[in-house]
């Protein structure tokens, strides 16, 4: 009884149906996975790579400012100091006027806030909004 069961299995894989059925199955991309391939391509990574600037840019404006703020004392001095890293840095973003200086309790606070529009395709862009706060060391009186 078993041997005829192990017989009968043996021979449903074997027969010429499954045979063709494994013959005519399709392997490599097909073209589907081509479009969306080229669907994710447009959607994700170009996006990423036209806002790479845009982020290093926002990078060097907080050094920057970070720079300004540890080594000044005033807010002339703040403003001064950023205005000199500006051609350093290749900074377009933003000017040495478009930064928000506080005193609080003796310590220089620094905030800056711009938004950077990325064009994408055609009419459709990416409209970043980056904005930061550094606060400074305790001023020396």
């Amino acid at each position: 009884m078993i041997l005829k069961q192990k017989q009968k299995a043996k021979s449903f894989f074997s027969t010429s149906k499954l045979n063709t059925l494994a013959y005519y199955r399709v392997k490599g991309f097909g073209i589907s996975t081509f479009f969306v391939g080229l669907l994710v391509i447009f959607t994700l990574i170009i996006p990423i790579i036209r806002a790479a600037p845009s982020v290093k840019e926002y990078w060097a404006i907080k050094q920057a400012v970070r720079k300004a703020v540890f080594t000044a004392s005033s807010e002339d001095d703040v403003r001064r100091s950023f205005q000199a890293q500006i051609p350093i840095d290749n900074i377009r973003a933003i000017g040495a006027n478009d930064l928000i200086i506080n005193e609080v309790a003796g310590q220089l606070n620094v905030r800056f806030n711009y938004q950077q529009p990325i064009p994408l395709y055609g009419n459709t862009s990416l409209l970043i909004q980056y904005g930061d706060e550094v606060k400074g060391a305790s001023k020396i009186s």
